[in-house]
């Protein structure tokens, strides 16, 4: 019995729907990260491997990001301060942590973060100060203006003219 257009239509769109789910599952399964000590597959809750219990700041890194992406602030914060307790001397881990902070409106925990990071690399104010965009909000608060004159002063390397040519032009 042939079939008539509306069942051929209805397995076709089953079938692409299968498809499209199959090719869906594939993805998310490729984009997962895998531990980097057992190879044990990560999902976004995992802040260490639930098999051998190994915790990597650069996974986390990447783990805050796609948090960020998918709207979850809390885990994302959550993910990069186990980051920094892992490795407290990573300058960038503190700075994406102050970003992220900033940008949830956590100011002090950003300054914070932010003086931290600036411990280890001194770039960082700089940079926040005339570059990154999540640092505007704090770019008039004495505190930052504090740490900014700071590190000015202790990077004499960093004189009046490298300011300037940073500075926004307006």
């Amino acid at each position: 019995m042939p079939f008539d257009v509306l069942q051929i239509i209805i397995i076709v769109s089953a079938a692409t729907l299968i498809t499209l789910g199959i090719i869906g599952q594939y993805v998310k399964y490729v984009r997962r990260i895998r531990c980097r000590n057992c190879g044990s597959r990560l999902k976004d809750e995992d802040f260490k491997c639930p098999i051998c219990n190994y915790g990597d700041p650069d996974n986390l890194l990447a783990q805050a990001q796609r948090l960020w992406n998918k709207s979850n602030f809390k885990l994302a914060i959550e993910a990069l301060t186990i980051a920094v307790q892992m490795n407290p001397t990573r300058g960038d881990i503190w700075y994406e942590k102050a970003r992220y902070e900033c940008r949830l409106g956590q100011f002090d925990n950003a300054i914070v973060s932010l003086t931290v990071a600036s411990s280890f690399e001194g770039g960082y104010v700089t940079f926040a100060q005339f570059v990154d965009e999540d640092f505007k909000p704090l770019r008039l608060d004495s505190r930052f203006l504090k740490l900014v004159k700071q590190r000015k002063e202790e990077l004499p390397e960093l004189d009046e003219e490298a300011f300037r040519m940073l500075a926004p032009h307006g």
